[in-house]
C-alpha cells in the first residue's frame, strides 16, 4: 500500500516525490511517471529503490529533472511479486517560477 505520497518543487529544475509503504514484500516495483500536460500519456522517469527498510515498511524518495513553464502530473506505478500491476492517485506541481 502507498501511503503519503508527495510531489513538490525543491528548486527550479527539480521535482522530489517521497511516499512510504506498508504491508509490502520487497519485490515490489516502484516505476515513478510523469505528464506535462493533463492530455499527455505518462512517461517512465525509473524506477525507485527504498532509502530505508523495516518489517513490511519502506520509504521511498525520487528526484526529477523538471523545468517546465507549465504544471507537471506524477503518479506511481507498483509492479509486485505477482506481475500485478496497481497505480497510485495522480499528483501535480506547479511550473518553474509559478511556486505559491
Amino acid at each position: 500500500n502507498i501511503l503519503d505520497l508527495t510531489v513538490r518543487r525543491l528548486s527550479g529544475e527539480r521535482v522530489m516525490l517521497a511516499w512510504h509503504t506498508e504491508g509490502d514484500n520487497y519485490n515490489a516495483i516502484y516505476e515513478v511517471l510523469r505528464k506535462h500536460k493533463a492530455r499527455d500519456q505518462f512517461i517512465s522517469l525509473g524506477v525507485a529503490s527504498p532509502e530505508s527498510k523495516q518489517d513490511n515498511t519502506a520509504d521511498y524518495s525520487f528526484v526529477d529533472t523538471n523545468d517546465f513553464a507549465d504544471s507537471s502530473f506524477y503518479c506511481l506505478k507498483k509492479t509486485n511479486a505477482d506481475s500485478v500491476v496497481f497505480y497510485s492517485v495522480t499528483k501535480g506541481v506547479e511550473g518553474v517560477g509559478k511556486e505559491r
